[in-house]
């Protein structure tokens, strides 16, 4: 009896000293994966993260190592890769607040990959279930931003709780963007002013010099009873010009558009200082 007693000490002796080594070396595993993403060698640093995972029988670090995975994807450019890191995170977060970091992330994540209908359902769902009713319409507001369309973002901005900032940004580039349909019309009831409102000072010069050109010749030769030259410039260079001047007016607005978007991104990139993207 004594023997079994002995032996049965001995292997709790053993099993407890396994257990510390090896709680030992994760940790120390751990350690190694975190000094390779702040050294900003995120490939490194998913391998022994995933490492970490492999040897974590008992799914301590299965949270952090999956959510830290998802930002090493992330600042690599992997935003699929970092989605499905994200989305294990949530799955295996300990608490309600690790959860809630987790599916966070996972909406940006979903944002900047421009899948902006199914942010919006997480962005709806995590309203509903968390409550958190001001962070939700912060990161809707983004996905507005992000789908350039400033005016429901400055909405969002504009309700309690949300950013002032924000709001005015919004409010200033909705300001400066251009009406693509305003500038075919204006081209259309006088050609060459879509392109003077595009600010395409020189375009809009060439368009309204041809129009009046052909339109004069195109008259004249009406008035001279030489109906097939009236018909033949009419067609074919009139008409071609007056309304290749409103496609031309329309793209000029959708290229300004683009740029002021392209701008707005970058300062909130490099400007803004508050939580972002």
């Amino acid at each position: 009896m004594k023997i079994v007693l002995i032996l049965f000490i001995g292997c709790l002796v053993t099993v407890s000293g396994i257990a510390q080594n090896l709680d030992s070396l994760l940790a120390k595993q751990e350690e190694i994966a975190v000094s390779l993403q702040d050294a900003e060698q995120f490939y490194d640093a998913v391998t022994e993260y995933e490492r970490l995972l492999f040897f974590d029988v008992n799914n301590k670090y299965r949270f952090k190592a999956n959510y830290r995975i998802g930002q090493c994807y992330r600042a690599g450019a992997k935003l699929l890769e970092a989605s499905a890191a994200f989305n294990r995170a949530v799955i295996s977060a300990p608490d309600k607040e690790a959860e809630d970091s987790a599916r966070i992330e996972l909406i940006k994540i979903t944002i900047l990959r421009h899948d902006f209908g199914t942010a919006l359902t997480m962005i709806q769902q995590y309203e509903m279930t968390v409550k958190k009713i001001s962070t939700a319409r912060y990161w809707r507001g983004w996905t507005y931003m992000m789908m350039d369309d400033w005016e429901r973002a400055a909405n969002c901005f504009g309700l309690p709780d949300t950013t002032e900032f924000l709001r005015q940004f919004c409010i200033y580039v909705q300001n400066q963007k251009y009406s693509p349909v305003k500038a075919r019309v204006l081209s259309a009831l006088l050609p060459g002013m879509g392109q003077f409102y595009t600010g395409n000072y020189f375009q809009g010069t060439i368009s309204m010099g041809w129009n009046v050109l052909f339109g004069f010749l195109t008259v004249k030769s009406f008035l001279a009873d030489r109906v097939f030259d009236g018909f033949a410039v009419g067609s074919l260079l009139w008409m071609r010009f007056y309304g290749g001047g409103q496609e031309a007016a329309e793209h000029y607005a959708a290229e300004k558009n683009t740029e002021i978007f392209n701008k707005s991104l970058l300062f909130l990139e490099y400007e803004y200082k508050g939580i972002k993207l």
